[in-house]
């Protein structure tokens, strides 16, 4: 397809003006004269190219369209990567904000949506896992309250189900405020042995054994009798030496009973009312946890 110069337009416009001034023609033919004018003018304007020209830099415009045509290829390909990244963050833009939609609408429905019946039974369950954890931790501590209750009533119960004899020297009971006072801390099986004679003595299974000891040879015999007896008991057990007189001089223990003692270990001399009735109670209590 050859293209048509610009000189070679302009002569055939010429000829088509120079037709239409010609006498004689219809009008008819002169209105077609006339289409064909502005039809090649058209033409030539949209077919004409520019003529390469030298550029500045000493290119040929086929080198310069190159150049443009790279450059626009670059500007396309900066423009879609700067596109794509718009594209990118207005995804994740929309991503994000439709998490924290999700988000907020969930926070909204358990703050409002809900209705009466269910804060009521949210209320309501609460309520129930404080109280019962209060609860719990209530019976707890009455457990424990309870169980040492018991403790110390299976202990009183075993002091008071200790065994005591207490031995006179003769046949009298000359120690009633004693008892009294023993009976009133929780001692209550306490044997008295006062037989006439030291044959009759009989000591049983005691847990303390208590000697009103008053010197004389009968005094003496019994402590004899209880020292033997005792020797043979497993575990061992005490023998507490009341030497108290309230109607004399005290009595005191000499060579004969540190002679009778001398093998045995396990007695305490005790000369007044009150050290006899706390050595009966720590011996009885000491003697209740060896057993337990």
């Amino acid at each position: 397809m050859t293209t048509e110069t610009p000189y070679e337009d302009d002569c055939f416009r010429t000829n088509l003006l120079r037709a239409l001034v010609q006498p004689g023609l219809s009008v008819i033919m002169k209105s077609l004269v006339l289409v064909l004018i502005l039809v090649a003018t058209c033409y030539g304007v949209r077919g004409q190219s520019p003529s390469p020209s030298p550029s500045p830099n000493g290119l040929t415009g086929q080198e310069y369209r190159e150049i443009l045509a790279n450059e626009r290829k670059l500007l396309d390909d900066q423009s879609e990567r700067y596109y794509s990244r718009v594209d990118n963050l207005l995804n994740r833009s929309i991503y994000v904000l439709g998490v924290l939609g999700v988000v907020a609408l969930g926070l909204f429905y358990f703050a409002f949506g809900r209705t009466p019946k269910d804060l009521k039974g949210l209320v309501h369950e609460h309520f129930e896992k404080k109280a019962g954890a209060f609860i719990e931790s209530e019976i707890d501590d009455l457990r424990s309250v309870v169980k040492n209750l018991k403790t110390q009533v299976t202990e009183l119960q075993a002091f008071q189900q200790q065994q005591v004899t207490w031995v006179f020297s003769t046949d009298k009971i000359n120690a009633e405020p004693e008892l009294e006072a023993l009976h009133a801390n929780g001692l209550q099986n306490i044997a008295i042995a006062a037989p006439e004679k030291v044959d009759e003595l009989k000591l049983g299974d005691p847990d303390l054994v208590i000697l009103s000891y008053d010197g004389t040879a009968e005094g003496q015999a019994r402590l004899r009798y209880i020292v033997e007896a005792l020797k043979q008991k497993r575990p061992p057990v005490s023998l507490l030496i009341y030497t108290y007189n309230p109607e004399g001089e005290e009595v005191r223990l000499g060579d004969a009973e540190r002679a009778v003692l001398k093998d045995f270990r396990w007695y305490l001399p005790v000369n007044f009312p009150t050290t006899l009735l706390a050595q009966t109670q720590l011996l009885v209590r000491k003697r209740t946890n060896d057993t337990k």
